[in-house]
Protein backbone atom coordinates (compact mmCIF):
# COMPACT_ATOMS: atom_id res chain seq x y z
CA UNK A 1 0.00 0.00 0.00
CA UNK A 2 2.85 2.43 0.71
CA UNK A 3 4.09 2.26 -2.87
CA UNK A 4 0.75 2.87 -4.64
CA UNK A 5 0.56 6.59 -3.87
CA UNK A 6 4.12 7.36 -5.19
CA UNK A 7 3.49 5.12 -8.19
CA UNK A 8 0.25 6.93 -9.09
CA UNK A 9 1.90 10.32 -8.57
CA UNK A 10 4.85 9.31 -10.78
CA UNK A 11 2.51 8.03 -13.50
CA UNK A 12 0.61 11.32 -13.42
CA UNK A 13 3.86 13.31 -13.75
CA UNK A 14 5.03 11.17 -16.68
CA UNK A 15 1.66 11.62 -18.41
CA UNK A 16 1.76 15.40 -17.91
CA UNK A 17 5.33 15.62 -19.16
CA UNK A 18 4.52 13.66 -22.33
CA UNK A 19 1.31 15.56 -23.03
CA UNK A 20 2.97 18.98 -22.66
CA UNK A 21 5.80 18.51 -25.17
CA UNK A 22 4.38 21.25 -27.41
CA UNK A 23 4.75 23.77 -24.59
CA UNK A 24 8.33 22.67 -24.07
CA UNK A 25 9.07 23.37 -27.73
CA UNK A 26 7.49 26.81 -27.41
CA UNK A 27 9.59 27.53 -24.32
CA UNK A 28 12.73 26.43 -26.16
CA UNK A 29 11.81 28.73 -29.06
CA UNK A 30 11.28 31.64 -26.68
CA UNK A 31 14.70 30.95 -25.16
CA UNK A 32 16.30 31.06 -28.61
CA UNK A 33 14.63 34.43 -29.27
CA UNK A 34 15.99 35.78 -26.00
CA UNK A 35 19.48 34.73 -27.08
CA UNK A 36 19.09 36.74 -30.27
CA UNK A 37 18.18 39.87 -28.28
CA UNK A 38 21.24 39.39 -26.08
CA UNK A 39 23.53 39.41 -29.10
CA UNK A 40 21.89 42.51 -30.53
CA UNK A 41 22.06 44.70 -27.40
CA UNK A 42 25.70 45.81 -27.51
CA UNK A 43 27.37 48.90 -28.92
CA UNK A 44 30.61 48.63 -30.87
CA UNK A 45 33.20 51.06 -32.18
CA UNK A 46 36.74 51.01 -33.54
CA UNK A 47 39.18 53.19 -31.58
CA UNK A 48 42.65 54.36 -32.47
CA UNK A 49 44.35 53.02 -29.33
CA UNK A 50 45.73 49.81 -27.86
CA UNK A 51 43.53 47.58 -25.67
CA UNK A 52 45.55 48.63 -22.59
CA UNK A 53 44.95 52.33 -23.31
CA UNK A 54 41.25 51.68 -23.95
CA UNK A 55 41.02 49.77 -20.65
CA UNK A 56 42.54 52.70 -18.74
CA UNK A 57 40.24 55.18 -20.50
CA UNK A 58 37.25 52.92 -19.76
CA UNK A 59 38.08 52.71 -16.07
CA UNK A 60 38.36 56.52 -15.88
CA UNK A 61 35.09 56.91 -17.85
CA UNK A 62 33.26 54.54 -15.50
CA UNK A 63 34.50 56.49 -12.49
CA UNK A 64 33.42 59.77 -14.16
CA UNK A 65 29.91 58.35 -14.70
CA UNK A 66 29.64 56.91 -11.18
CA UNK A 67 29.91 53.28 -12.28
CA UNK A 68 31.74 51.03 -9.81
CA UNK A 69 34.58 49.11 -11.47
CA UNK A 70 34.37 45.46 -10.38
CA UNK A 71 37.20 43.96 -12.41
CA UNK A 72 39.76 45.00 -15.02
CA UNK A 73 42.13 42.83 -17.04
CA UNK A 74 44.16 44.12 -19.96
CA UNK A 75 46.89 42.93 -22.30
CA UNK A 76 48.27 44.03 -25.66
CA UNK A 77 45.77 41.72 -27.36
CA UNK A 78 42.52 42.28 -25.47
CA UNK A 79 40.92 43.73 -22.36
CA UNK A 80 37.85 43.19 -20.21
CA UNK A 81 36.35 45.70 -17.78
CA UNK A 82 33.26 44.93 -15.70
CA UNK A 83 31.34 47.49 -13.67
CA UNK A 84 28.03 47.96 -11.87
CA UNK A 85 25.69 50.93 -11.93
CA UNK A 86 23.88 52.24 -8.84
CA UNK A 87 20.89 50.07 -9.79
CA UNK A 88 23.23 47.05 -10.00
CA UNK A 89 23.09 46.77 -13.79
CA UNK A 90 26.18 45.02 -15.13
CA UNK A 91 28.37 47.08 -17.46
CA UNK A 92 30.52 44.80 -19.59
CA UNK A 93 33.24 46.28 -21.82
CA UNK A 94 35.36 44.04 -24.03
CA UNK A 95 38.23 45.30 -26.19
CA UNK A 96 39.97 43.32 -28.94
CA UNK A 97 43.03 44.39 -30.89
CA UNK A 98 42.40 44.94 -34.62
CA UNK A 99 45.93 46.14 -35.47
CA UNK A 100 48.81 47.47 -33.37
CA UNK A 101 47.15 50.89 -33.17
CA UNK A 102 43.42 50.04 -33.56
CA UNK A 103 41.06 48.26 -31.19
CA UNK A 104 37.43 47.23 -31.41
CA UNK A 105 35.31 47.90 -28.33
CA UNK A 106 32.07 46.17 -27.33
CA UNK A 107 29.88 47.70 -24.61
CA UNK A 108 26.76 46.16 -23.04
CA UNK A 109 24.77 47.47 -20.09
CA UNK A 110 22.45 44.98 -18.44
CA UNK A 111 21.09 41.91 -20.17
CA UNK A 112 19.33 43.59 -23.09
CA UNK A 113 21.56 46.65 -23.50
CA UNK A 114 20.98 50.31 -22.68
CA UNK A 115 21.80 52.35 -25.79
CA UNK A 116 21.82 55.70 -23.98
CA UNK A 117 24.23 54.68 -21.21
CA UNK A 118 26.36 52.69 -23.66
CA UNK A 119 26.67 55.76 -25.90
CA UNK A 120 27.51 58.02 -22.92
CA UNK A 121 30.20 55.60 -21.76
CA UNK A 122 31.67 55.31 -25.25
CA UNK A 123 31.65 59.10 -25.65
CA UNK A 124 33.53 59.47 -22.33
CA UNK A 125 36.04 56.76 -23.32
CA UNK A 126 36.73 58.55 -26.61
CA UNK A 127 37.19 61.85 -24.74
CA UNK A 128 39.61 60.20 -22.28
CA UNK A 129 41.61 58.86 -25.23
CA UNK A 130 41.76 62.32 -26.85
CA UNK A 131 39.59 61.20 -29.77
CA UNK A 132 36.62 63.13 -31.17
CA UNK A 133 33.58 62.54 -28.94
CA UNK A 134 31.40 61.65 -31.92
CA UNK A 135 31.70 57.86 -32.15
CA UNK A 136 31.04 55.77 -35.23
CA UNK A 137 28.89 53.57 -33.01
CA UNK A 138 27.22 50.49 -34.35
CA UNK A 139 24.52 49.10 -32.08
CA UNK A 140 24.41 45.47 -33.08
Amino acid sequence: MRWTRPLLFSALLVFLALSQSGCLLAAAGAGAGAGMMYVKGKSTDVLEASPRAVAEATEMAMKDLGIAVISRQASDVDASIVGRTATDAKVDVTVKSETQTMSKIFIRVGVWGDDVLQWRLLKQIRTNLGLPASPTTNTS
